[in-house]
């Protein structure tokens, strides 16, 4: 059996250790994660530590002894954007790269960007798709009037997507998923910014 234990910053009564501190702001409180992170490593035993997002948390990484097995999920966001537009986010976002024996990603997409932009062996990279389920909700009144301003809501069911439509997003999978389903409607993929329609 295996024991997993969660480190955050958020502390919304799922995290076994706090990373965050109260009264910090943000910024703050992740450049203070190693410190943190070296107090809670020094009193337990870890196989494996992964860091979840890479532009917030790749930094512990460096904190990581050299024993324990170290894995960085890249998602997409913090290496087209956060890291883009912020010189701590891409400073983090380095230093995880550097310390990480895996790098796990949602798509091939963003395992060649890795490579090509950033130089990460192409062998360390795993890529994990987005799934998808049979599990269907259905939309509430505040959800079906949007749409209607939006101009593309139809009678019968219809099936969205939260997703936003960029290729290292899979949508192709949340397609996939649709056409499997034996659920006879219309699938909406809503998207982000315009230059992503």
């Amino acid at each position: 059996s295996h024991k997993v234990n969660v480190a955050s910053r958020l502390g919304k009564g799922i995290a076994d250790f706090e990373l965050g501190r109260k009264g910090f702001e943000k910024e703050k409180q992740i450049d203070k994660m190693p410190e943190v992170l070296e107090e809670i490593l020094s009193n337990n035993n870890f196989d494996v530590v992964h860091a979840h997002y890479a532009t917030q948390y790749g930094h512990i990484l460096k904190s990581v002894p050299e024993t324990t097995r170290k894995i960085l999920s890249v998602w997409g966001e913090d290496v087209l954007d956060d890291a883009k537009n912020n010189s701590k986010c891409a400073k983090r976002l380095m230093e995880g790269l550097e310390n990480a024996d895996y790098i796990t990603t949602t798509s091939e997409q963003m395992r060649l960007i890795l490579n090509e932009n950033y130089g990460v062996d192409i062998t360390k990279i795993w890529v994990i798709p987005w799934g998808y389920t049979n599990n269907f909700f259905p939309m509430d009144k505040v959800d079906k009037t949007r749409l209607r301003k939006m101009g593309i809501f139809q009678e019968g069911k219809l099936i969205l997507s939260g997703r936003v439509c960029r290729p290292q997003n899979n949508i192709e999978k949340i397609i996939d998923g649709f056409n499997v389903s034996s659920v006879d409607g219309s699938l909406v993929i809503l998207t982000g910014d315009l230059s992503d329609k």
